[in-house]
């Protein structure tokens, strides 16, 4: 029997104030007359809403996008030509809610259009409590936008949107005046005020939500500021109530307790970390074109930029063979192994795989070095706190000594090339150039201080684990930021050139301006050449290979393969017999 539209809107009404969200789904799609239901405005909107009220019930992170996406495409089939206040509304608050699954690019970008449609439906309108709080908190997380999150926002858009904190005051306040059980209007009011300055006001919606909330005894948290309201001084239990997440909260319970640990602890040892990617592998290459939206396979899989030579294991070879005083050796790479690696001799080599090192796993998959440098700080608790960074074209290429790395003390160098960025002619620079550029303006903007800075060496980097959470606590958006960019880009914040520069204005490490590498650029006019160069250069610490081939075939291959066998011709325990 076909219902009534009136009817079913009633019936959704009812289960909507029962909050049923999935008892609404379901009751919409046992509906017999889908063609017209399909078509109802009335209906979707609200079966939107519950969508999206349903995501905030989930816990698992997947689920809940789901569901967020699907709240989405039903309202995008009729906000094109409806004039409806809560299309409107629920467009603005489901795209807001998707943000959490997007880098901060996207957010940026969406920020204009959800203001749009929240104003357009206040003015059909006026008096709606949600739709109020909804432009609170969009001023307030618009105001908070970080520099560096406005250099992107300008630079890709040509716009940065604007907000301040008395404006989101001004829509918190004209909410709770109309629907004043909306307790978290509470919350974000009290934030307001302290972001004001006004600290008094702020305290007093703390307590006013307290009394609601029945927190006793305990803190209040807001802004990481700790509000005694209840209870004795001494008092040993502490009940922090994060206020919805009306900030961000950088650092969960497993990534704090690392950090401790971390942080609390000196070097024992050096580790040495790859990033290593097979970019000849069928699977990441589908992955790479799909992401890029380019169909040219050949060009992919023929690439510099993407091939897998081999090289991985002669640079370990080369390690365990001129530099044996490193412990551990950690391959950081997207859930592959090479083929030549035996998983049941592993000796001193473990995998890290990405989606195990990214706080943000929306952000894979990745085919930038800079995102995956830019989650260092996340590295697992196993990696000792001093550790290398190689690529795997780096090779030693005669025995080499901690101390040219790490002093008796374990107090790093910093290798740096003589050169420093010039700023006149940024146009014809590639994203490489522009992307030190970009991270000398943010590192001008945030110290005050805009001058040239010296470029890192090609080679191996040397890193401190306490240096890298110094990062993340100063410049977690410019992290966040680089990690969220598949491919480099011009706004990736340079990371090893990021690092260099915080490690010398806060940790005074030792700086070497004459790096002992050599960089050959393999091409196939001079290969052999090229070859005997590596051959012959062990007068220097370490060889850069760097792949500039047009082409590369199974004769070219061996010799290469010929090449390395031929300096470092003792094979690691855990490659596979041949």
């Amino acid at each position: 029997m076909f219902l009534p539209m009136d009817e079913i809107v009633k019936k959704l009404d009812e289960l909507h104030i029962e909050c049923k969200h999935n008892d609404i789904i379901k009751f919409i799609n046992e509906q017999e007359d889908q063609d017209n239901v399909s078509k109802n405005v009335e209906i979707n909107w609200r079966l939107a809403r519950a969508y999206y009220n349903q995501s905030d019930i989930e816990e698992n992170k997947d689920v809940k996008l789901k569901y967020i996406q699907t709240s989405l495409e039903i309202i995008n089939k009729f906000i094109l030509t409806n004039e409806h206040p809560d299309l409107y509304k629920w467009w603005a608050i489901s795209t807001s809610g998707l943000g959490e699954y997007l880098g901060a690019r996207e957010k940026i970008g969406n920020a204009p259009k959800i203001k749009e449609y929240g104003l357009k439906s206040l003015e059909l309108r006026p008096k709606d409590p949600v739709t109020l709080f909804l432009l609170g908190r969009w001023s307030y997380s618009v105001a908070s936008i970080s520099w560096i999150e406005k250099t992107v926002a300008n630079t890709l858009f040509g716009t940065v949107p604007n907000a301040t904190y008395q404006e989101a005051l001004d829509y918190f306040l004209g909410s709770y005046e109309i629907e004043p059980n909306m307790i978290r209007c509470v919350v974000s009011i009290a934030d307001c005020y302290y972001q004001l300055g006004q600290h008094e006001r702020a305290k007093d919606n703390v307590i006013l939500f307290c009394k609601i909330k029945d927190i006793d005894p305990g803190f209040v948290l807001i802004n990481g500021i700790k509000y005694r309201i209840f209870g004795d001084e001494s008092l040993d239990q502490e009940i922090i109530y994060d206020f919805f997440q009306t900030k961000p909260v950088y650092l969960n319970k497993k990534e704090n307790r690392i950090k401790d640990i971390v942080v609390s602890r000196e070097c024992k040892y050096v580790d040495l970390v790859y990033t290593w990617v097979n970019g000849s592998d069928p699977d990441h290459l589908r992955a790479r074109i799909k992401a890029s939206n380019i169909t040219n396979e050949f060009m992919f899989s023929t690439s510099s930029s993407y091939r897998d030579i081999g090289t991985l294991k002669y640079s370990i070879r080369s390690v365990r063979q001129y530099a044996p005083w490193i412990k551990n050796i950690f391959i950081i790479t997207a859930d592959q192994i090479p083929t030549w690696f035996d998983t049941e001799n592993p000796d001193n080599v473990k995998f890290i795989f990405h989606k195990n090192l990214y706080r943000n796993i929306s952000d894979l998959p990745t085919f930038n070095s800079n995102s995956i440098e830019s989650n260092f700080w996340n590295l697992p608790v196993e990696v000792s706190n001093c550790f290398l960074y190689l690529n795997d074209d780096i090779f030693f290429s005669r025995p080499v000594n901690q101390n040219e790395y790490f002093d008796e003390n374990f107090k790093q160098s910093v290798l740096l090339s003589e050169s420093a960025m010039e700023r006149k002619s940024e146009i014809k620079y590639e994203n490489y150039e522009k992307s030190i550029l970009f991270t000398n303006r943010a590192l001008a903007s945030i110290w005050g201080q805009d001058r040239k800075r010296k470029m890192p060496a090609h080679g191996i980097q040397v890193f401190n684990r306490k240096t890298w959470y110094k990062i993340q606590e100063d410049f977690g958006n410019g992290l966040e930021i680089t990690s969220a960019n598949q491919f480099r880009n011009f706004t990736d914040f340079q990371i090893s050139h990021l690092y260099i520069q915080f490690a010398i204005r806060y940790f005074k490490p030792i700086v070497n301006l004459t790096p002992d590498v050599l960089y050959i650029l393999l091409n196939n006019e001079n290969f052999d050449e090229k070859l005997q160069l590596v051959k012959t250069s062990n007068d220097i610490n370490t060889i850069c290979l760097n792949d500039g081939l047009e082409f590369i075939d199974d004769e070219l291959q061996k010799k290469v393969d010929d090449t390395f066998n031929y300096l470092f011709p003792i094979p690691s325990p855990f490659e596979k017999m041949t």
